[in-house]
C-alpha cells in the first residue's frame, strides 16, 4: 500500500515533486509495524542548450525504514551498533549526459544520520545505449574515474567497539597482517 500527501509540479525548478509518501509493504511474512517514510521523492531534468547536455536529478529526502521492515540479520547488526530505524537524510542521483560526445557522470550521495555519508562518483568517457543493433550487450561504455568516498558520522565510534583490538588498534594493526 502507497499512500501520498501531494504532488506539485514547479515550471520555474523544472521539479516534480511527490510528498509524503507512506509505504506499507503487504509482505505476509513481515512483522506489524513494518512501514516506509519519504519526505519527499524529486524529479528534475534540465537541458543545457549551450553544452547539449542533460541533467536529471532525483531525489529522496528524509527517508525512514522501519526496523520492523529489516531481515533479521539486518536487525541485528543495527541494534549493535546503536539504531533502531534507518534514517537517510537525502539520497540524490545526479545523471550527467553530454549527447555530441556521450560523455556522462553519474554522482550518488546519501547518508543515514548518525552512521555515515556516501558519495559515489563515476565517470565515463563516453557511454552509449543501443539495444537496437547489439540486443546481447547494449552498452558500450568507457569508464574514465570512479571515486567512492565514506565519510564517519558516528559508526565507526559505535563499530569499533565490536571488533578485535587488532583490528581498531593502529598499534596492532600491522600484526594482524
Amino acid at each position: 500500500e502507497i499512500t501520498y500527501d501531494d504532488v506539485s509540479l514547479d515550471n520555474n525548478l523544472d521539479l516534480f515533486t511527490i510528498s509524503e509518501i507512506s509505504i506499507k509493504p503487504m509482505d505476509k511474512n513481515l512483522p506489524d509495524g513494518c512501514d516506509i517514510k519519504v519526505g519527499a521523492l524529486n524529479f528534475s531534468n534540465v537541458r543545457q542548450s549551450t553544452t547539449d547536455t542533460d541533467i536529471l536529478t532525483i531525489g529522496l529526502e528524509d527517508v525512514r525504514i522501519s526496523q520492523a521492515c529489516m531481515p533479521f540479520e539486518w536487525k541485528a547488526v543495527t541494534s549493535m551498533i546503536g539504531v533502531r530505524d534507518i534514517e537517510i537524510p537525502i539520497v540524490q542521483i545526479e545523471l550527467k549526459h553530454q549527447f555530441k560526445s556521450a560523455q556522462t557522470s553519474i554522482i550518488v550521495h546519501s547518508g543515514a544520520a548518525d552512521v555515515a555519508d556516501v558519495t559515489l562518483d563515476v565517470q565515463f568517457d563516453y557511454l552509449s545505449f543501443n539495444t537496437e543493433y547489439y540486443a546481447d550487450l547494449p552498452i558500450n561504455a568507457r569508464l574514465s574515474s570512479i571515486n567512492l568516498r565514506i565519510d564517519n558520522r558516528g559508526l565507526w565510534e559505535e563499530v569499533s567497539m565490536l571488533l578485535p583490538s587488532e583490528f581498531s588498534d593502529p598499534n596492532l594493526a600491522g600484526y594482524a597482517l
